[in-house]
């Protein structure tokens, strides 16, 4: 996976851009940092913005070494987000995503956590899946202590999203080359991640509607071909529920692989986990969430879903 095209072609820019992977992070970070400022300004005012102490959080991945989290400081601080301030110094704080998405769920449920729990946090984001535990140590305050080393692989949703436009390349042939990039994205972004990926479960066969680009002044004949599988009729790919859970599959069993290990070094710990919280973009698939309660029915194991858009 490391060879993945996605990765591949964002190293091939950053060589390209003549810039060191620190410099092109910064970049992103300063635009980033205008954009919140603007907002803020608009929704408080000038004035009450200069008057506020600012504390910035950054959430990494579990599995980033000490140097990735010195790079991203880096960063930071060459976007300008730790500038002088009129009010006082700019706090920064970096955590790891599955401590803060842990924090946010476990605040969610104040009233079901008690002292002693122990949760194995899945952050299955786009490109990283990170898993840590955690042990909650006191209620009031919240306290918590790492309970198990975070692990993480590189399984996220991009990967995903690369076997399924194999899927479609396969199916259609010399005529996904032709596509223009608008026409791919019509299928990759409108069909597959607005709507398939993140709605799926079983018992929902999908259809993918073709891009205008192919069907516009063409033969109507050429948009309906039930030779093979997945057919296609009236300009829609219909793809079978076997098709959308095989797209999954690999990279569901090194979900349920990396949470296993969690709780196998916790139960060698002596600790019994009482939860699984998964979060972040994957996180909210409810097919992932099925999938789980499956593979642990009846272990004393909650599997969590936050609803929403947080953590």
């Amino acid at each position: 996976m490391r060879a993945s095209p996605l990765l591949q072609r964002a190293r091939d820019i950053t060589r390209q851009s003549g810039k060191e992977p620190v410099d092109v992070v910064a970049d992103y970070l300063g635009l980033l940092w205008d954009h919140a400022q603007t907002k803020i300004k608009q929704e408080l005012g000038n004035a009450a913005f200069k008057a506020l102490t600012l504390h910035i959080v950054v959430t990494i991945p579990a599995i980033w070494k000490g140097y990735a989290q010195q790079s991203t400081e880096q960063a930071i601080r060459k976007a300008g987000m730790l500038g002088r301030r009129s009010a006082g110094p700019t706090q920064l704080n970096v955590v790891t995503e599955p401590e803060a998405a842990a924090l946010s769920t476990i605040l969610d449920r104040y009233d079901s956590v008690k002292q002693g729990n122990v949760c194995v946090v899945c952050d299955a984001g786009g490109g990283t899946v990170d898993l840590i535990t955690y042990e909650i140590e006191s209620i009031d305050p919240i306290r918590m202590r790492e309970a198990v080393l975070g692990k993480g692989e590189l399984c996220g949703g991009v990967f995903i999203n690369e076997v399924f436009e194999r899927k479609c390349r396969e199916r259609l042939g010399p005529t996904w080359k032709a596509l223009n990039r608008g026409g791919k994205n019509e299928i990759m972004k409108e069909s597959w991640e607005y709507a398939i990926k993140p709605q799926f479960k079983t018992g929902n066969p999908d259809k993918v509607t073709l891009p205008n680009e192919m069907i516009s002044n063409k033969p109507k004949q050429r948009f309906h071909d039930t030779t093979k599988e997945p057919f296609i009729k009236r300009g829609k790919i219909h793809f079978k529920e076997a098709d959308i859970k095989e797209t999954f599959t690999r990279f569901f069993d090194d979900i349920v692989e990396l949470i296993n290990s969690q709780i196998e070094t916790a139960e060698y710990c002596d600790l019994q986990v009482t939860g699984i919280i998964h979060v972040g973009g994957l996180g909210g698939s409810p097919y992932l969430y099925n999938h789980l309660q499956e593979v642990f029915p009846e272990d004393g194991i909650d599997v969590l879903q936050p609803n929403g858009m947080k953590p």
